[in-house]
């Protein structure tokens, strides 16, 4: 353990913060209107939550996790947690709520901000831990709650927690008017697609209609889980797919040559693939780039388009397209942990325009493509930039005294 300034000390989050609390569940009427929040209603690394979903109390009181207001709430399982799915329960209905079972809940002291918190376990470093302890089976790994109450943290005084919480607050700020700038580029690219071809699932232009399998190879690799290795080929799963267009090859997991050749014999990742996100998070969307060897898991599926008829750009921004995702998410085989069959993505139905047309949007796509990566090279400076104020921050060089 480092050393901290004077007045700090190292504690076991245990010590400061009740975790996985659960209140008497008959002191509520059954008919109280509660928050309900599932997994997708909490963003990753803003802190973030949406909380307009609510439901009968009698309805959810079994079989999700009690929350209450102002618990943090730390995502278990993976790619949420990597993805960093952490957030303070805020502006609950009646002060109460029930969340997704993949959630841990912390509630501390009142001489500790939680905010401080908040920003101390959204840290890479400590994602990164956390993804080391997991236990579990392939695809459904979570963080085991013994990880979280033997984590040793440093607590400053109070009013120290206080100044650096402000600071990183501001830094906040900058970061996500960032994202939101990034937002709005991804905004116009669905904007100029419902112009030009309008709403895909109910097509009221009439477009041609037809089962993406009939279009398309849709593959995924054998469900037995590689060991990692320190030095091998790259093998994606969701956690590595990072928002925009980015896939994160830095920090993924590592297979050896020949679990990589044996996961070959099914399908090789080839640049123009899509690869879609099917367990956990469905959805998301990336193209397969030019020289990167890796190899997939199958929580991820490769879509290979066959046809002449559909174009690449085309096809991504179809099914990235929101009205098509929600469409798509209804089809999921499970709620707890979300899973979408191949077979139930063979049969999405996907409009067939002119070709011409496609390919105008395409050139549309890259234009908007170039400008989106110079607000990535800035978006990656930024993150940089907070991600080093965080740790100056709870090394405790940028605090100005105990009170």
């Amino acid at each position: 353990m480092r050393e901290l300034p004077a007045g700090w000390e190292w504690k076991r989050l245990e010590e400061i913060a009740e975790i996985n609390t659960r209140f008497d569940k008959n002191s509520f009427d059954d008919e109280t209107e509660v928050t309900f929040l599932p997994m997708r209603c909490v963003e990753e690394m803003t802190g973030r939550m949406d909380t307009s979903i609510e439901k009968k109390y009698g309805e959810i009181k079994t079989g999700y996790t009690p929350i209450q207001e102002g618990d943090l709430l730390f995502a278990k399982i993976t790619p949420c947690m990597e993805n960093g799915k952490i957030a303070i329960a805020h502006n609950l209905k009646n002060g109460i709520g029930f969340a997704s079972t993949e959630f841990h809940t912390l509630k501390f002291s009142p001489d500790n901000d939680t905010n401080f918190y908040r920003f101390y376990l959204m840290q890479e470093k400590i994602r990164q831990e956390a993804a080391r302890n997991m236990t579990g089976t392939a695809g459904q790994q979570r963080v085991p709650v013994t990880f979280l109450k033997k984590l040793k943290v440093p607590v400053p005084p109070l009013p120290i927690q206080r100044q650096i919480v402000a600071l990183l607050e501001q830094a906040e700020v900058v970061k996500r008017q960032r994202q939101e700038a990034d937002e709005l580029t991804g905004d116009l690219l669905q904007s100029v697609f419902y112009k030009m071809f309008g709403d895909p699932v109910r097509n009221e232009r009439g477009w041609e209609v037809t089962n993406l399998g009939n279009i398309a190879i849709i593959k995924d690799v054998d469900h037995k889980m590689p060991k990692d290795v320190e030095n091998g080929v790259l093998f994606l799963s969701p956690k590595d797919f990072k928002k925009g267009n980015e896939i994160d090859f830095e920090n993924a997991k590592r297979i050896s040559e020949e679990d990589y050749l044996q996961l070959c014999k099914k399908i090789k990742p080839e640049y123009g693939d899509i690869l879609y996100t099917r367990i956990g998070t469905i959805g998301k969307v990336r193209l397969v780039p030019k020289d990167v060897k890796f190899q997939i898991s199958y929580s991820l599926c490769i879509i290979r388009p066959t046809s002449k008829t559909i174009d690449l750009k085309f096809l991504q921004y179809l099914l990235r397209n929101p009205v098509f995702l929600e469409h798509a998410v209804n089809k999921k085989k499970s709620i707890a942990v979300p899973d979408l069959g191949l077979g139930e993505i063979e049969k999405f139905r996907v409009i067939i325009p002119p070709l011409a047309l496609q390919q105008q949007f395409a050139r549309v796509v890259e234009e908007v493509e170039r400008i989106r990566e110079r607000q990535m090279a800035s978006g990656k400076e930024i993150e940089g930039l907070c991600e080093g104020l965080m740790q100056r921050a709870f090394a405790g060089e940028l605090s100005t005294g105990n009170a």
